[in-house]
C-alpha cells in the first residue's frame, strides 16, 4: 500500500491501530524533520506505553543486525520494534528481497531520503512517498498544517500570513513549526494572526532577504532601502545573482509564449513557483514586455562589470540599475512585446 500524502497516511494509522497495523513501514522524504515526524507517528501506534525501539542510522544498519534486532524480544514489549533512519537504497532493496512472504515478526520502520521501488513492502507493508511531491503541493500541505495548528489553539491564521511565513522561512518545515509556536505565544490575546504579526515575530534569513528584495524590485518595482546593506560586498553580489534569476524567469516566460507553449504546461518549466504566483507573474511579464527583462539583464551585466573594474561605490551602481528598472516606460506593453500574446487568454 502506498500513500503520497500525510493525511491519508495518518488516517491509515488511526484506523489500523492497534491490531491491524502493518509489519513494515517505509517513509520516503528528503526532509529530515518531516521524515522524523512520520517515523515518530508510526512509533506512537506500534510501541507499547513502556516499550523500547532498537534504532539504527544510515550505514550503521545491515541486513544482519536488523534481522537480529527483529528476532530479539524484550521483557518490556510483546513485539520487537526496529527503526532504521536514513537507510540507503541498497539496504532497503536487500531487506525487500529478504522478506519473500508476510511474517509475524516485529515491526520494521524504515526512513529514507530516496525513492526506492520495493515489491514486498509495496504488497505487504505501507509506504509514505513524499519524494515526488511538487513544490506547490508541499506549500499547500504546509499551509493547511499551519491553519490546523492555529485552529487547534483557538485562533484564525490569515491566508496571506501563512504564505508569507512559508516564503520568509525558505520552506523549512522545522522552522515553520518553531515559528508558529512563537506566533501562538505572541498572539495569545488575539483571535487572528495576520501578516503584521509574522513580520514582527518571525525570523527571516539572509537568503530570504536577497530573494525578497529581488522579487519585489523586478516584479513589483518596490524598493525597501532598509533591507539593504551595500557595505557588505557579498550582499551586493548575492543580490545581483537573485536579480538575474528573477529577470531570467521573465525572459523565459516570453520565450514560452513566443513558442506558443500552453500555459497549462508552464508549471513543468517553473517547478518551484506556486501556480497562483506563476499566473500573476505571467500577467506582469506580458505588461512589462520582453525588453524589460532583456534590457534588465544587460544593465545588470554592466553593473557587475563596473563593480569589478572601477572604484564606483556599490550603492551608486545599484541605484543606476534600480532607476533604469523602475522607469515608467515599462509600465505598459511596448511595441517590442506586441508579438507576445497573453498566454492566459489562449
Amino acid at each position: 500500500m502506498r500513500y503520497t500524502n500525510l493525511k491519508g497516511f495518518e488516517k491509515h494509522l488511526t484506523a489500523s491501530a492497534p491490531h491491524q497495523l502493518c509489519r513494515v513501514y517505509l517513509i520516503q522524504s528528503a526532509d529530515d524533520f518531516e521524515r522524523k515526524q512520520a517515523l515518530d507517528a508510526v512509533l506512537h501506534y506500534v510501541l507499547s506505553p513502556d516499550g523500547l525501539a532498537t534504532r539504527f542510522f544510515g550505514s550503521d544498519a545491515t541486513v544482519l543486525n536488523v534481522m537480529e534486532a527483529l528476532n530479539s524480544f524484550s521483557l518490556f514489549s510483546p513485539q520487537s520494534v526496529v527503526v532504521v533512519d536514513d537507510a540507503d537504497k541498497k539496504l532497503i532493496e536487500e531487506l525487500d528481497v529478504h522478506f519473500k512472504e508476510p511474517r509475524s515478526f516485529g515491526y520494521l520502520i524504515i526512513g529514507s531520503r530516496h525513492k526506492v521501488n520495493v515489491r514486498f513492502i509495496e504488497m505487504h507493508g505501507v509506504i509514505l512517498g513524499l519524494t515526488d511531491e511538487k513544490p506547490w503541493e508541499k506549500e499547500k500541505r504546509w499551509t493547511e498544517q499551519l491553519h490546523e495548528k492555529a485552529r487547534a489553539a483557538g485562533k484564525r491564521l490569515a491566508p496571506d500570513a501563512a504564505l508569507w511565513m512559508i516564503e520568509r522561512l525558505e520552506r523549512d518545515a522545522a522552522l515553520l513549526v518553531s515559528e508558529m509556536d512563537k506566533l501562538l505565544c505572541y498572539c495569545a490575546h488575539k483571535s487572528t494572526i495576520d501578516r503584521t504579526d509574522v513580520e514582527q515575530i518571525c525570523s527571516a534569513s539572509r537568503i530570504h532577504t536577497l530573494w525578497q528584495v529581488a522579487d519585489d524590485l523586478v516584479w513589483g518595482k518596490i524598493f525597501r532601502a532598509d533591507s539593504l546593506d551595500m557595505r557588505d560586498s557579498s550582499f551586493f553580489y548575492g543580490l545581483l545573482a537573485s536579480l538575474r534569476q528573477q529577470l531570467m524567469i521573465g525572459l523565459k516566460m516570453h520565450d514560452l509564449t513566443h513558442r506558443k507553449i500552453s500555459f497549462s504546461e508552464w508549471s513543468s518549466f517553473f517547478p518551484k513557483i506556486w501556480p497562483k504566483t506563476l499566473e500573476k507573474k505571467a500577467q506582469i511579464a506580458q505588461r512589462y514586455g520582453v525588453e524589460y527583462f532583456r534590457g534588465g539583464l544587460d544593465r545588470l551585466f554592466d553593473v557587475e562589470l563596473l563593480a569589478k573594474n572601477s572604484a564606483v561605490p556599490l550603492d551608486a551602481l545599484f541605484d543606476f540599475f534600480r532607476i533604469w528598472l523602475i522607469s515608467p516606460r515599462f509600465s505598459e506593453p511596448t511595441p517590442h512585446s506586441a508579438p507576445f500574446m497573453n498566454p492566459l487568454n489562449r
